[in-house]
């Protein structure tokens, strides 16, 4: 069981880095304290993704008040949302840091862009298809950015939790990659296949 509501949920395997960074904290409180925590971190960042997407989406975008109204409904009403509310999951963390970085990309901050896209690819892998829009605007110092910051993460994770703990992420990924999960909540191709 996890999060505030107790519900059985499936694992996510994140990589080593995140757990020798975040085990100090987490052993340092209860499990409803860092779930506290995680809150006062996740809610601030959740708030603000609508504002920053409707920065990335320009002049083109409704005016702020529409937006924030619409996206507002959409939150409510998305059961991935409330899921991700529900159990705090990273993924609302990543979410953010995805929309800073293209905010920042169309604000002409190109190396702030690729070091906020790498974080977020080190986080959750999802966000690494995204560098392909550097790639095809050819934008170098982002690229460049990205993936040093991926690799100074990687080097770091090494450093912290060592080989073998990479090895077992490794050997993890690889086994859940062979399942396939089937729920009615699951959105991914696979499942929809399945089910068809």
């Amino acid at each position: 069981q996890m999060g505030l509501t107790g519900e059985f949920v499936t694992p996510f395997v994140y990589p080593p880095v995140w757990a020798a960074v975040i085990a100090p904290v987490a052993g340092s409180t209860t499990p409803e304290g860092f779930f506290w925590g995680a809150i006062v971190v996740q809610m601030p960042m959740l708030a603000l993704s609508p504002l920053l997407a409707w920065r990335i989406a320009g002049p083109r975008a409704p005016a702020l008040g529409v937006w924030l109204m619409l996206s507002g409904v959409l939150l409510y009403t998305s059961q991935i949302a409330g899921f991700a509310v529900d159990l705090l999951q990273p993924q609302i963390l990543v979410t953010f840091l995805t929309l800073l970085a293209f905010e920042r990309y169309r604000n002409r901050r190109a190396a702030t862009a690729g070091m906020l896209l790498g974080l977020a690819a080190m986080l959750k892998i999802a966000p690494a298809a995204l560098v392909l829009i550097f790639l095809l605007d050819r934008n170098w110092r982002s690229l460049c950015a990205f993936a040093a910051t991926c690799a100074a993460i990687g080097v770091a994770g090494l450093l912290l939790a060592g080989v073998d703990l990479h090895l077992e992420f490794l050997a993890a990924v690889q086994e859940i990659g062979g399942i396939l999960f089937l729920s009615a909540s699951n959105f991914s191709v696979a499942p929809v296949l399945a089910a068809l």
